[in-house]
């Protein structure tokens, strides 16, 4: 008989993802559970990303990972999952209810720990635009469906990053910015408001940043809206104003600027540039 186990949310139950490459999206969209009392699932080749709406309980178990104890957690608006390949799932709803679900092939061999199970609160807004923006876009332009993925399951793996700093010693304050401007990279958000959402002063925040990443807030955000930038600049085919607006700087005059500052050339040239090293002439 299986054993079974209540989920102890102090303790992260983490799968390892290689999320180095962008998955391969093979179906996404909105569902429902609970139209049966008891609804089981099992994928043996592919990754599942959920992002629930409704109250309810999963039982989940894994021959390698939990040594087939299964894992039973609680289901609330919010919270979102992400199972591996030969994960067992049994769902159990007093009634029907909604929920987003992604399914995934990763490719690669170097994973990133990636909660199984985690419940966002102010994340929440942020993770599921990238869910409903990648919905929208994959029957037309898969793609781009399948970099709001990844971003979406990055950012889910930055989770336990900070987590991990925090118990490192690390401040809760800088763990909770970084996390802040993770989700918000998209949006002009200012310092100001940053330290509001990790409960200190600004000018408390950016003594901590120095303190803790030699660097203050305004350039490490800077910084993350530039490596984003130059990823996808060279990795996509978006345009440099989309792009713009995707890493926060909707003004292509100050985007322009900015990029030339920091990556050395206009975004035009960094685009050139990652082509002529990949595909050098006479080659």
């Amino acid at each position: 008989m299986t054993s079974e186990i209540a989920w102890d949310v102090s303790e992260p139950l983490i799968a390892h993802a290689p999320l180095e490459a962008k998955p391969r999206l093979m179906q996404t969209g909105p569902a429902t559970y609970g139209r049966n009392p008891v609804e089981r699932y099992f994928l043996s080749e592919l990754w599942q990303l959920h992002l629930y709406h409704h109250h309810g309980e999963v039982r989940l178990r894994h021959e390698e990972l939990w040594s087939g104890t299964e894992i039973v957690c609680p289901i609330r608006p919010g919270a979102v999952s992400l199972l591996p390949p030969d994960t067992h799932s049994e769902y159990r709803l007093d009634r029907p209810g909604g929920y987003y679900y992604a399914h995934l092939a990763f490719e690669g061999t170097r994973g990133a720990g990636v909660p199984v199970m985690q419940y966002l609160d102010h994340e929440r807004v942020g993770v599921e635009g990238l869910f409903e923006e990648a919905i929208g876009l994959f029957e037309s332009r898969v793609w781009r469906a399948e970099m709001k993925i990844w971003e979406l399951v990055c950012r889910l793996s930055e989770r336990v990053a900070t987590g991990s700093a925090e118990a490192a010693g690390g401040h809760p304050a800088v763990a909770r910015a970084q996390q802040f401007i993770a989700l918000r990279l998209d949006q002009p958000i200012s310092v100001e408001e940053i330290a509001r959402e990790s409960g200190v002063s600004h000018v408390h925040l950016n003594r901590l940043f120095h303190a803790e990443l030699g660097a203050p807030v305004k350039s490490y955000l800077t910084e993350r809206r530039m490596s984003r930038a130059r990823y996808l600049l060279t990795h996509s085919q978006q345009s440099i104003k989309s792009i713009a607006a995707d890493v926060g700087i909707p003004d292509l005059h100050l985007f322009n600027k900015v990029v030339r500052r920091h990556l050395g050339a206009p975004p035009t040239g960094v685009r050139a540039a990652d082509v002529s090293e990949r595909f050098p002439a006479g080659k």
